[in-house]
């Protein structure tokens, strides 16, 4: 598959690490509707542009993960080894993922937040419970994927 249908449409690596990056964020938000990808230059480092409508959560059920969605990561096993070390550094935070994003995307209405502190009666987000929830479960699909790429090839071909 990736060889046959990704890596024809685009033949640049880095270009493709973009594109697998792009998918993780996607199906952590369950953004079903980017068709679209432009590359503002076709050289080797040439900026992918991502094209969005904002459909993502609240827009289906926090119970369903389209797995369709990381297709780029699990047909092609591939990614910088950067953002594997991200996305195992997020994983293993003291809190949860969930609650980190929630912490990041919670808004005081009373007044503006304190570093390090958050008082979640005074605190509203744009995530229902159950997209947060999702969101960890999301997180560990994810992780297990890039075992499973990992066994299948090798740490260094990942």
């Amino acid at each position: 598959y990736c060889d046959a249908q990704v890596k024809t449409k685009i033949p640049i690596e880095p270009q493709l690490l973009d594109i697998v990056e792009t998918s993780i964020f996607d199906f952590l938000i369950q953004n079903l509707d980017r068709h679209t990808y432009e590359f503002i230059d076709q050289e080797e480092n040439g900026a992918v542009m991502l094209m969005d409508q904002g459909k993502t959560f609240g827009l289906q059920s926090a119970d369903i993960d389209d797995l369709e969605i990381l297709d780029p990561l699990v047909k092609c096993c591939i990614l910088r080894k950067k953002k594997y070390e991200h996305l195992q550094w997020l994983s293993n935070m003291e809190m949860s993922f969930s609650d980190a994003v929630l912490r990041l995307t919670s808004v005081d209405v009373a007044t503006p937040p304190k570093t390090g502190t958050m008082k979640k009666g005074n605190h509203t987000t744009v995530l229902r419970e159950g997209d947060l929830m999702a969101l960890d479960r999301r997180m560990n699909i994810i992780l297990n994927a890039l075992e499973t790429c990992i066994d299948e090839h090798s740490h260094e071909e990942v």
